[in-house]
Order: C-alpha cells, then sequence, then structure tokens
C-alpha cells in the first residue's frame, strides 16, 4: 500500500514536471517567434514598408495571414482582430483572416501588435525628422539668399546714396548743368 501511494505520488509529479517543462517550451518558441518578427518588422524604412514586413513576418513565423491596417482608428471586430495601439492611442487594427484566435495566438498577436506600433511611432519620428532638417536646410538657404542679395543690393545703393547726398548738399562743387 505504501508502496502504491509512492508510486502515484512520484507519477503526479512526473506529469506536473512534464506539464511544467511542456510550457516553457511552447513559452521559448513563442519567443523566439515573436524576436523573428521584431527582428524582420525592426528596419521598416516608412508605413507601407512597416506594413508588408509585418504580414511577410507574421505569415512566416507564425503561419497566420494577417492585415495590417494602420489608417483604421475604429474598434477592431471581436475574434479575429488586435489593436494596435501605443501611448498616444489607437493606430490601427491587426486583422487575421480566416480564423477566430484563441486566446495563445491573441496573446501573441497582441505582442505583435506592440511591436507594431513601436515601429509605426518610430517611423513617424523618423519622416517628422526628415521633414524638420529639411525645413531648417530650407531657411538656411533662405537666410544665404537674403544676405547674398541685400549685400549684393547695398554697395550699388550706397553709391547712388552718395552722389545723391552730394548733389543735394554741394552746390558750390557741381553747377547746375553737372547736378543734372
Amino acid at each position: 500500500i505504501v508502496t502504491s501511494g509512492l508510486v502515484s505520488v512520484a507519477r503526479e509529479e512526473t506529469e506536473c514536471h512534464r506539464e511544467q517543462a511542456q510550457l516553457a517550451r511552447r513559452r521559448s518558441e513563442d519567443l523566439s517567434a515573436l524576436y523573428d518578427i521584431a527582428q524582420a518588422i525592426a528596419g521598416a524604412s516608412d508605413l507601407a514598408d512597416l506594413r508588408r514586413r509585418v504580414e511577410s513576418a507574421v505569415a512566416d513565423v507564425l503561419g497566420v495571414s494577417v492585415t495590417l491596417d494602420l489608417n483604421d482608428r475604429q474598434l477592431c471586430p471581436p475574434g479575429s482582430c488586435v489593436a494596435v495601439t501605443d501611448i498616444r492611442g489607437r493606430l490601427g487594427c491587426l486583422t487575421v483572416a480566416s480564423m477566430v484566435l484563441s486566446d495563445d495566438r491573441r496573446r501573441m498577436l497582441e505582442a505583435v501588435a506592440a511591436q507594431v506600433a513601436m515601429a509605426a511611432r518610430r517611423a513617424c519620428l523618423a519622416d517628422e525628422m526628415a521633414e524638420a532638417q529639411l525645413l531648417a536646410n530650407t531657411e538656411k538657404l533662405r537666410a544665404a539668399l537674403l544676405s547674398s542679395v541685400s549685400h549684393d543690393f547695398r554697395t550699388p545703393l550706397a553709391t547712388i546714396i552718395g552722389a545723391a547726398t552730394g548733389l543735394l548738399t554741394g552746390e558750390e562743387a557741381f553747377d547746375r548743368e553737372q547736378r543734372r
């Protein structure tokens, strides 16, 4: 009786360890998949490139066909959609084609959506930085052009003003015919 009780306890412990090992393997696989997707979308140069990279990486790594819509700020329909949000609010939707998401897949796609939100914000910031740099360069060019034109006008104007002042104030130096 004691031996059968010990065997039963050992069997339960073994089963518990086996389940924990399987759970650890699944989590490791999920982390590896998430890392692969993050690596694939990290180099996105703009939002269109990001969309292509996300759809391709999720299909390759998870075997799931998704559509990323970063223009849709409405609520995602329940079941097959995950919201893409960041600290500023909703950016869009990551929609899975032709299936309802299990809890595990939903959690995985929520993690992917968080990566997408960061990549989208990074792409937007890169666009804003390029625009700000363009504006700064435009302002610099405008100032240089204005300075050049100003210098080109000042030299002849100084000569004209000097001659006009001399004509107006120096009646003894010039006769009436020379002042004309």
